[in-house]
């Protein structure tokens, strides 16, 4: 059940797969193989979320919590704080390729502020990636795509304002309990679900 954009997702190997498989020893997806090509040269990835120990386990932070996976299989080095830029902020490399990896400390509503501080131009918003959870996926499934709206994703539309533009990929990570159609089950046994 994943799409991809065809035409931005052609070369090297490495980020949206991995993004993926780092969360699979915390059983947050079913282990499935994930064959999404993308070059992390030079890119930014962003995972969108809520700053603060009481949202760390929300569904709201599943693009922070993604990217954290991330951090952590490939050894980037610990968050730095950047209270200029309004993120924490951590650079490594990935298969000899370059990426920042960047958790906005603004609140979800205005990751827009934080994203516009490391990405200066159309061309560099070209190798950006967001990392957000979608409601109207189901919980583990996956859709990657390029330049697309927000979809009414507030965290989303405050990245697209900022930048000033929609052309950069996002990776949807679904949090709905049950279905896309949101009939949710218990609201307890969803939290649980997500920890």
């Amino acid at each position: 059940m994943y799409s991809t954009p065809v035409d931005c997702l052609t070369q090297d190997t490495i980020v949206c797969r991995d993004i993926i498989s780092a969360s699979e020893g915390d059983k947050i997806f079913p282990k499935r193989v994930f064959d999404v090509q993308l070059s992390c040269m030079g890119y930014i990835i962003i995972g969108l979320g809520n700053p603060g120990s009481e949202y760390e386990n929300t569904r709201h932070n599943m693009g922070a919590r993604m990217l954290e996976a991330f951090r952590s299989k490939h050894d980037f080095p610990a968050w730095k704080n950047d209270k200029l830029k309004r993120a924490f902020v951590s650079k490594g490399e990935v298969a000899s390729d370059t990426a920042t990896l960047v958790f906005p400390q603004t609140f979800m509503n205005k990751s827009g502020l934080s994203a516009v501080a490391f990405i200066k131009s159309k061309k560099a918003a070209e190798r950006t990636v967001v990392i957000y959870d979608d409601l109207d996926l189901p919980l583990g499934h996956v859709k990657i795509s390029f330049g697309r709206s927000s979809g009414g994703h507030n965290g989303l539309e405050s990245v697209i304002k900022g930048l000033k533009t929609k052309d950069f990929v996002r990776v949807r990570i679904g949090v709905s309990p049950t279905t896309a159609s949101a009939k949710f089950g218990n609201q307890q046994e969803s939290k649980r679900s997500l920890i």
